[in-house]
């Protein structure tokens, strides 16, 4: 199913350079999170592809990587060639890679529709994810807009970060908007009032009530308009782009082109550098499920559970136990008598805590001086 004009060429990228530390043990830098089986029983990075190539012109999708991750991930989808992946040579977070992509994209086809997905994410139907991102389409190509996909929270979450609604945008083109109520249902498309980072559940609970919504991280806008906004709201970042345009070549040249830009430009967030900045960007609703799987707790929320709301993934096993998370890639598990712990064995590691404890992973690999 793909609702896209016609028209208009679209391209995907799918970020898939993070470490994803609070899945340890499983995840670790050299295989992390989006290369691991967690909501199913493939890689995150693998359905991740499949919704990319439902949105993307065959042949125009991309995944921005580490140079490190460049062979597992090929080796996660065995349809993906090296050309499919762009190499980020230095970590500098999203608003550098993703201007990157633009800049090569705009090159390739000007006036190309890029979309911005993350390879750690799971949604479902897919069909409504393609109706979204279709929506979205019309809205960067007709009005000129950096459009994020939102959700309508189901939780007060305190692990994402929420758009708060401005003015509606009418379904039509015709430009025309009215007011949005805040604790009223948003509508499906919408100027971005104001961003808020991940709150405290007091505040999380405020969102809930005055209808933010979720923000999902996933963008939609014309190569082009993303550029002129990383010029104009992220100086610090746009003056870096002169590296990329200094000539064209493929091969050799673009590697180094890369290297050079990455090399200059500062770490920072496309959220912070360039949309909280912009006087452009719209949002619409999405028409599916989504969690971004950021912790162990996902699976929770994102696969089966048995009659004692037991998750468990992998060669394991729980006896006479309530709502363990139990995960298993490198041996056989066998938990008995106990509720509500986080098991997981990978490799030569087996960590054992509390389950309502997971949210300190971070901080209990500082404290045991575990690289990440």
């Amino acid at each position: 199913m793909n609702e896209r004009p016609a028209s208009t060429s679209a391209w995907a990228v799918v970020l898939a350079g993070g470490v994803g530390s609070r899945f340890w043990p499983a995840s670790t830098p050299a295989r992390p999170k989006q290369l691991l089986p967690l909501a199913g029983g493939r890689p995150l990075l693998a359905a991740a592809w499949e919704r990319a190539e439902a949105i993307a012109d065959p042949g125009k999708v991309r995944i921005l990587a580490p140079p490190h991750l460049v062979r597992p991930i090929l080796e996660a989808l065995p349809d993906a060639d090296e050309a499919a992946v762009w190499v980020e040579p230095k970590a500098k977070g999203t608003a550098p890679a993703l201007a990157r992509a633009a800049w090569e994209i705009e090159s390739r086809e000007p006036g190309a529709v890029m979309t911005a997905l993350h390879a750690d994410h799971v949604i479902e139907p897919l069909d409504g994810f393609v109706r979204t991102v279709a929506r979205a389409a019309d809205i960067a190509r007709c009005r000129g807009k950096l459009v994020c996909i939102a959700r309508e929270p189901d939780r007060a979450e305190t692990g994402y970060g929420y758009i708060e609604p401005g003015r509606a945008l009418e379904p039509d083109g015709s430009g025309k908007s009215g007011p949005t109520r805040a604790a009223a249902r948003p509508p499906a498309a919408f100027m971005v009032r104001r961003f808020h980072e991940k709150p405290e559940p007091k505040v999380a609970e405020r969102y809930l009530r005055a209808g933010h919504l979720w923000n999902t991280g996933i963008f939609v806008w014309l190569a082009a308009t993303f550029l002129e906004e990383v010029r104009r709201c992220a100086p610090e970042l746009g003056s870096a782009m002169s590296l990329l345009e200094e000539g064209v070549e493929e091969g050799a040249e673009d590697r180094s082109r890369a290297a050079a830009f990455f090399r200059k430009a500062p770490s920072c967030v496309v959220d912070r550098a360039v949309l909280e900045r912009s006087a452009r960007v719209a949002a619409v609703s999405g028409d599916f499920a989504w969690d971004d799987v950021g912790a162990w707790e996902a699976l929770a929320r994102t696969g089966p559970q048995d009659e004692r709301g037991n998750v468990v993934r992998g060669e394991a096993t729980v006896v006479d136990g309530s709502e363990n998370i139990v995960f298993s890639d490198g041996g056989r598990v066998v938990v008995q008598g106990t509720d509500r712990l986080l098991v997981v064995r990978s490799g030569e590691t087996t960590l054992v805590m509390p389950r309502d404890a997971a949210s300190e992973i971070k901080l209990l690999l500082e404290r045991i001086g575990e690289r990440t």
